[in-house]
């Protein structure tokens, strides 16, 4: 039912919907040991390239700093974006994606 609705209501706002998807991949693929792919959707995939970056640990930082995202699989993390999640909200979750990898690779003041 709420796919129905989504594709009734809101069809027109995909584009739009998934430009935060784009801005938080962009932002995932700069922080050192992560990578992903710009993503065709609203869903991010970001995958851990630096052993120091345990997911359930990363997960764990990140809902310290208020950012939710869920495992997939042994090496990946993804978030999917919503109507609600605005730039703010794209920054803030990169923000903490970036701190959460440097506390756990043990970098300096992040740490």
């Amino acid at each position: 039912a709420a796919a129905l609705f989504g594709l009734r209501r809101n069809f027109g706002r995909l584009a739009e919907d998934h430009r935060p998807a784009r801005g938080l991949a962009g932002r995932a693929a700069r922080v050192p040991g992560l990578a992903a792919d710009e993503p065709d959707t609203n869903i991010v995939m970001v995958r851990l390239e630096d052993a120091r970056l345990d997911p359930v640990a990363l997960l764990a930082a990140l809902e310290r700093r208020g950012v939710r995202m869920t495992r997939f699989g042994a090496r990946r993390v993804g978030a999917v974006t919503h109507l609600d999640v605005d730039d703010a909200a794209v920054r803030r979750a990169g923000e903490a994606l970036e701190e959460a990898a440097a506390e756990l690779r043990g970098d300096g003041a992040n740490a």
